[in-house]
């Protein structure tokens, strides 16, 4: 028994060895992990402040010009933008766009508007995105941010001394379980030591030159599609070859159209003209600018003078029959209007013998 008792009692001192050289060992361990902690510390502390110095010294001067050529980019955007939309609204001069009211224009100019004004809409906001992206560069971080960004390095740094005092006590005789929760609370310390630097390096560093390249590139694909569709707006654009009336409308807002289309018609109230066909036995003693004689059932007994304006270079062949559409451009004397549609006869001369005595053919009888 007593052999049994010595050997439970020395198997219970290696035990206690052990732990013992275990605890001394985690201890020493601690000790070192928790002076590289504090080394660590004191160099990222250092990096703060440098870096709080080189917030102080101001945005750099690179930057300040590439923010001002985008601010720029984004004012002249803006202002062809504008500049469109007042020749589609044909109103030079000044417009309020926020009240402008589209119902109040013309149907016809009503998608057009809205999409130009869109248009505006977005020029506008890359505008303010531009001069708020320069305005916070040249100023500089808020005094607010700054000083809440220079609060926690002191406390960062607070920290780190209260972490080194307790780290020299800790290292004159150690306990296991103090050495454990001093080297957390030094984790800890370093921990919000690392997180102030990082958003005060954030609030340093200003504008990103990656976010400015980005910035850059959708002011370009801005103003690249602000250009389409002002060059689509103008394809889109219906313009008369001459001034006029709209005689007929066969479309409505919003219709697809095909190609060759007829989407309104436009007359010329001031030039009359009268379009025929001459057989193909005469045709080719007409000429453009040859006179012509018209005459029309609205006014009776009156003859009206003209002058042959086109001759189509093609036939048109009904029934065998061929013949070519020419036109009479007729020249009203003052005070007579007409309107379209009215049914004329025109003699077109194709020679003229002056000074000669005209007889009808049927005086001539007899043999000879």
């Amino acid at each position: 028994c007593v052999r049994s008792q010595m050997q439970d009692a020395w198997d219970d001192l290696g035990a206690a060895r052990e732990d013992n050289e275990g605890v001394s060992l985690q201890a020493s361990k601690g000790v070192a992990s928790a002076d590289s902690v504090v080394f660590q510390a004191e160099q990222s502390f250092a990096s703060a402040e440098d870096a709080l110095a080189d917030l102080a010294a101001g945005p750099d001067p690179l930057e300040i010009a590439t923010m001002e050529s985008r601010l720029a980019i984004a004012e002249s955007s803006l202002e062809s933008a504008e500049e469109e939309l007042r020749k589609l609204l044909h109103r030079p001069g000044i417009i309020d766009f926020a009240t402008l009211d589209l119902d109040e224009l013309d149907p016809s100019l009503m998608l057009e508007a809205d999409a130009k004004l869109k248009q505006v809409g977005v020029a506008e906001a890359n505008l303010d995105k531009a001069e708020d992206d320069l305005s916070e560069l040249m100023n500089g971080p808020e005094p607010l941010e700054k000083e809440a960004m220079v609060r926690q390095v002191a406390l960062a740094q607070a920290q780190l001394e209260e972490a080194r005092g307790e780290l020299t006590q800790l290292e004159g005789d150690p306990d296991p379980l103090e050495v454990a929760d001093k080297t957390n609370v030094v984790a800890v310390a370093e921990a919000n030591l690392e997180k102030a630097i990082e958003n005060l390096a954030e609030v340093e560093a200003g504008a990103d030159s990656l976010a400015v390249a980005l910035n850059e590139s959708e002011v370009t694909s801005a103003q690249l599609a602000l250009d389409t569709a002002v060059q689509t707006l103008e394809d889109a654009s219906l313009r008369a070859p001459f001034s006029g009336l709209i005689s007929l409308v066969n479309v409505e807002a919003g219709q697809r159209v095909g190609q060759g289309a007829i989407i309104v018609e436009v007359v010329d109230p001031s030039i009359i003209e009268v379009d025929g066909i001459v057989d193909e036995i005469d045709v080719l003693f007409v000429r453009i600018g040859a006179e012509a004689q018209v005459t029309m059932d609205a006014l009776p007994g009156q003859v009206l003078g003209g002058i042959v304006s086109s001759i189509a270079s093609e036939p048109q062949n009904q029934q065998g029959v061929v013949s070519f559409p020419i036109r009479i451009e007729v020249q009203l004397p003052p005070g007579i209007q007409l309107v379209e549609g009215l049914s004329a006869t025109a003699n077109v001369v194709i020679q003229e013998d002056p000074n000669v005595l005209l007889i009808p053919t049927q005086a001539i009888f007899g043999t000879f």
